[in-house]
C-alpha cells in the first residue's frame, strides 16, 4: 500500500510537469497568433498552425484531468484497503483476546471439576455425609453453569466480531472490483 502511494504521488508529479508544458504551449501558441495577426496575409499559416497547437493543448489538459481523476480513484481505495486491513487487525486482536478469555474460562473450570470430584471422592471415602456430597454437588454444579454461560458470552462475542469483519471485507471487495 505504501508503494501504491509513493506512485500515485509520483504520477500526480508527472502530471504537473504535463500541466506546466501545455501551458507555456499555450502562451507560445497566443504569441505565435499574436504575430500571425501582425503578419497580415503572410501570416495565415502560422495562424493555422497556431490553432492546431491551442487544441493539442487543450486535449492535453483534458487528458491530465481524466488522469488526476483516476489517481485519485486510485488513491482512495489504496486508502481504502488501508483503513479495511487496519480494522480486520483490530478484530484479529478482539477475537484473540476472547480466545484468551476462553482459555482461561476452561482452565478455571478445569479446576473447580478436579476440586469438585476431589470433595467428592473425600465425601465418599469418609462414608460420606450425605448433605455435605449434595451440598458440594450443587455448589460445583452452579460454579459450572457460570462457567458455561461465560463461554457463551465469549462465543457470542466471537460470531459478532467475525460478522462485523466479514460485513467490512465484502464492502472493501466490492470497492475494489467497482475500480
Amino acid at each position: 500500500m505504501t508503494r501504491l502511494s509513493g506512485s500515485t504521488q509520483r504520477i500526480k508529479g508527472m502530471l504537473e510537469a504535463i500541466r506546466a508544458v501545455a501551458e507555456r504551449t499555450n502562451l507560445l501558441a497566443l504569441n505565435a497568433t499574436i504575430e500571425a495577426v501582425r503578419a497580415g496575409a503572410a501570416g495565415k499559416g502560422f495562424a493555422v498552425f497556431a490553432q492546431e497547437v491551442k487544441q493539442l493543448v487543450v486535449q492535453t489538459a483534458r487528458a491530465t484531468e481524466d488522469i488526476e481523476a483516476e489517481v485519485g480513484a486510485i488513491r482512495a481505495a489504496s486508502d481504502d484497503a488501508v483503513s479495511a486491513f487496519s480494522k480486520v487487525a483490530g478484530v484479529i486482536d478482539t477475537v484473540d483476546g476472547v480466545a484468551s478469555d476462553v482459555r482461561e474460562t476452561v482452565s478455571t473450570q478445569e479446576e473447580q471439576v478436579a476440586a469438585l470430584t476431589a470433595r467428592l471422592e473425600a465425601a465418599v471415602g469418609l462414608g460420606a455425609d450425605g448433605e455435605e456430597a449434595i451440598a458440594v454437588i450443587t455448589k460445583a454444579r452452579g460454579q459450572t453453569a457460570q462457567m458455561s454461560a461465560a463461554v457463551d458470552r465469549l462465543a457470542a462475542i466471537m460470531l459478532e466480531e467475525a460478522s462485523r469483519v466479514e460485513d467490512e471485507m465484502k464492502g472493501f471487495l466490492t470497492n475494489m472490483r467497482a475500480l
